[in-house]
């Protein structure tokens, strides 16, 4: 039950090692958890290509890397960018990311 309600509190960060010179608040509907992560991450990079963050956003590598088993590193051809991922249980995601 603690960890329910600790997953279900957790939100998706966004960070960028540039300075934050604007914040915007999205949030996500979504039913994917961490076995369907692929997924989740292509409708994350449709909304970039949406909101016009990234230009090369077809040219993405992703990795997936187990730091604290909820970090993945997003290069492109551009800027890297740090997610660190939290997955609630009713689905609700929030994405605070600078641009």
């Amino acid at each position: 039950m603690k960890k329910e309600q600790g997953i279900r509190n957790q939100k998706l960060t966004f960070q960028s090692n540039l300075n934050q010179i604007q914040k915007v608040k999205v949030i996500i509907y979504s039913q994917f958890f961490l076995r369907n992560l692929q997924l989740f991450l292509g409708n994350i990079i449709l909304l970039f290509q949406k909101l016009s963050l990234l230009q090369n956003y077809s040219t993405l590598i992703m990795r997936w890397r187990k730091m604290q088993s909820d970090e993945l590193l997003v290069i492109s051809s551009r800027v890297i960018f740090i997610f660190n991922i939290h997955l609630q249980i009713n689905g609700r995601i929030t994405v605070y990311y600078g641009a």
